[in-house]
């Protein structure tokens, strides 16, 4: 492991006492670090500049690991800022043990080797975050859920592993719809443990979205959506790694990784006009579907990670709220998956788990449409089921969900 790397120690394990998790699955060992291997296979979204046009074929198809562990947050939701309340030593550990499980390797090196097989020195990465919540001028930190500087230092840790340098990396949200969005100085961008990292937003950027790429939007009749630009750092970009907040949403039913890149896009408020709970909408159409089937989405999306240490399963404005589901506690949890359909499908089946919890009933009636539709398309594996029997995750069928608690 490199000098540069900051060591951190965790605080121990195995603090949460939900009955429900009994069964503890023990991680994959960490073996010794390699190299990266000379490219191979055929996943390679950039030819001479151009975006290959081949469908999308999701590595490890159906696959899903959830890896949670107590003591990755200790706030008790009233006193401070909650983004306070985590520690990067134990993100760190949860982070690898999630990228060897999904992969089935050994070291952090052949994990990310095949994740992306065609990966070649210099080729660069983009992080889809959220800060939905955050506008130049709030306060730093902000109470309102926005993404954290931990899981995303936790990645870019294990991509710097691989030789991967800090410049090739953008952290981005060019949010632009009914706010111009940003990202908070000194809670996120100054908290990242490796400098040299791009932090890319739509506040003050000249030149936030290109001029020639753009998602269209196969609309069912009226009202049509206009062309839409994609930012620049996805366009620019060899591989994306989406890794969105669990919330609940008004309009939507949910928010997950799909609907994560309506911050990958211009003018992302025209979007909302055929979302479940809307007088346009239709069954039979998504428009997160169709963002996410443009070849720059499509045939770049390597990873989609998770972040619900905290999440919202409430609504998509607020702090972060106790899950009864998860011992009336924050849910700790880093869920891994380079299938986005199966990722979303499990996120809704717990947002649901939680609001039946609670005496709230179902999510809205349409929510789980889009990955039916995703699935459709051939864009991954879509399952509902109850993520709470046991052993946990067990009752899907189709999707492999492996559970991992404490690391």
């Amino acid at each position: 492991m490199s000098e540069t790397f900051r060591e951190r120690k965790g605080k121990g394990f195995g603090k949460i006492t939900r009955r429900s998790f009994i069964r503890v699955l023990k991680c994959a060992g960490i073996g010794a670090l390699l190299g990266w291997k000379n490219p191979k296979g055929l996943l390679n979204p950039k030819l001479d500049g151009a975006v290959d046009q081949r469908p999308f074929q999701p590595r490890f198809r159906g696959k899903l690991v959830h890896v949670l562990d107590g003591d990755a947050t200790s706030w008790d939701f009233s006193t401070g800022w909650y983004g306070d309340y985590v520690d990067q030593g134990v993100v760190d550990t949860m982070t690898e043990v999630g990228l060897l499980r999904l992969t089935g390797a050994t070291n952090i090196q052949s994990a990310w080797e095949r994740l992306v097989p065609s990966y070649t020195p210099g080729q660069t990465f983009a992080i889809k975050v959220n800060f939905n919540n955050y506008d130049t001028g709030d306060p730093d930190p902000d109470p309102e859920i926005n993404a954290l500087i931990e899981p995303v230092n936790a990645l870019i840790r294990t991509l710097i592993m691989c030789g991967v340098q800090p410049s090739e990396i953008s952290v981005y949200d060019v949010t632009n719809g009914w706010h111009s969005g940003s990202m908070p100085p000194l809670s996120f961008v100054d908290r990242c443990l490796y400098p040299g990292v791009n932090f890319v937003y739509h506040e003050g950027n000249p030149d936030p979205f290109s001029a020639t790429e753009f998602v269209q939007f196969d609309t069912p009749g009226s009202p049509s959506i206009p062309d839409l630009a994609i930012g620049n750092v996805v366009v620019d970009s060899d591989y994306l790694i989406n890794m969105f907040i669990p919330k609940g949403h008004s309009l939507a039913g949910v928010t997950l990784g799909f609907k994560n890149h309506l911050g990958s896009i211009d003018r992302c408020e025209k979007v909302h006009v055929y979302l479940p709970y809307n007088y346009y909408y239709d069954p039979n159409y998504s428009t997160l579907v169709d963002i996410f089937k443009n070849p720059h989405f499509a045939s770049k999306t390597v990873l989609t990670v998770c972040d619900n240490l905290f999440g919202n399963w409430e609504s998509v404005n607020g702090p972060p709220q106790r899950w009864f589901t998860f011992g009336a506690d924050a849910p700790n949890s880093l869920f891994f998956s380079a299938d986005p359909v199966a990722i979303d499908s499990v996120l809704v089946d717990f947002i649901e788990a939680e609001r039946i919890s609670r005496g709230l009933g179902n999510v809205i009636s349409g929510t789980r449409d889009y990955l039916s539709l995703a699935e459709g398309e051939d864009l991954g594996v879509f399952e509902q089921a109850d993520p709470w029997v046991l052993p946990v995750g067990s009752e899907y069928r189709r999707i492999k969900y492996i559970f991992v608690y404490g690391v």
